[in-house]
């Protein structure tokens, strides 16, 4: 379920998914040092890269969006599709995310961001870009790569 908050007296929809007082957030990075730096200003985790308490994050990097197909001798008949780009997945939970501290960066993700571009999403995602991370709106991924149990 996406999340909604107040931005200049409007309510706003934020690409995140809220259950359970979990916080839920995918994003995407042109590579890896641009998700781990970003990661780092926002306090999910630590200069070595450790998650900080309270933050579980699924590194997954690049994304396959269409498998290949073979022929029963195993011969590849169509390449898979792959998205190059670095992918992630991080959780904040309940303590964390009763804190707010995120509801600071969500404002800003949605105020100094723009949409994702026609070019930028995979299979009709819907999300907002800034600093260059792209935060994903879980329930409009079709097929997600991972999922916190």
């Amino acid at each position: 379920m996406s999340y909604l908050i107040e931005i200049d007296g409007q309510e706003v929809t934020v690409p995140v998914s809220v259950r359970g007082g979990v916080v839920h957030c995918m994003v995407r990075a042109a590579d890896q040092a641009t998700f781990e730096a970003m990661a780092l200003k926002a306090g999910l985790i630590d200069e070595d890269g450790r998650p900080a308490p309270g933050v579980d994050i699924a590194r997954l990097g690049p994304h396959v969006i269409k498998a290949a197909t073979f022929d029963v001798l195993g011969k590849e008949l169509t390449a898979a599709e792959v998205d190059d780009r670095f992918h992630a997945n991080f959780w904040l939970g309940p303590e964390v995310a009763e804190r707010g501290l995120w509801l600071a960066w969500a404002r800003r993700w949605l105020r100094s961001g723009r949409a994702l571009t026609a070019l930028e999403v995979n299979r009709g995602e819907l999300g907002v870009v800034h600093e260059g991370i792209e935060l994903i709106d879980p329930d409009s991924v079709a097929a997600p790569a991972n999922i916190l149990l």
